[in-house]
């Protein structure tokens, strides 16, 4: 999702913004993981396009900063018998033992975004001993493979915020 420099709108949408709040309506969360500074050679976080740059929303910091993310993940491998079942496996979230569908981990990572290196991307900081996350097939991926999961809590706390809103509006 690309913007104008300078600004939250432009690119891919022109007249729809990034999110500023979880209650705000008709905006974009777009964002790209990594736990490490983006290589040169990054797939995501990056644009060619002279003017405009990739949009980082942090999902658990609309409003900018760092704050936790809410990981849910599911608790048996996704999709086990397929190619990105097991690279999704290969990324570090750890199986998990339980009857329940997902597991919700509440502050296992911290996230901010960041422009270091000219990418801009969800910059994620393991908390507390949780797993450090492997960038695959490759690091110029990042960690693309739990861009689903990584802030997932906090996505569903934007979508309740924003239907509240969009009720109380109609």
């Amino acid at each position: 999702m690309t913007v104008a420099d300078g600004k939250d709108t432009g690119g891919d949408f022109n007249h729809i913004r990034a999110c500023h709040s979880a209650s705000q309506l008709h905006c974009l969360v777009a964002f790209s993981t990594f736990d490490e500074a983006p290589p040169a050679d990054a797939i995501f976080g990056r644009t060619s396009e002279p003017g405009l740059h990739v949009l980082c929303t942090n999902p658990a910091a609309l409003d900018d900063g760092s704050r936790q993310l809410r990981t849910i993940l599911p608790s048996k491998p996704f999709a086990p018998d397929t190619t990105i079942g097991a690279a999704t496996r290969l990324v570090g979230f750890p199986a998990i033992d339980t009857d329940a569908r997902y597991v919700q981990a509440n502050g296992a990572y911290s996230g901010q975004c960041s422009s270091a290196g000219g990418a801009h991307v969800l910059q994620i900081d393991p908390n507390d001993g949780a797993p450090d996350l492997r960038a695959i097939p490759t690091a110029d991926w990042g960690l693309h493979l739990a861009d689903a999961n990584i802030a997932l809590g906090n996505l569903l706390h934007v979508v309740r915020h924003e239907i509240r809103s969009y009720a109380g509006k109609h």
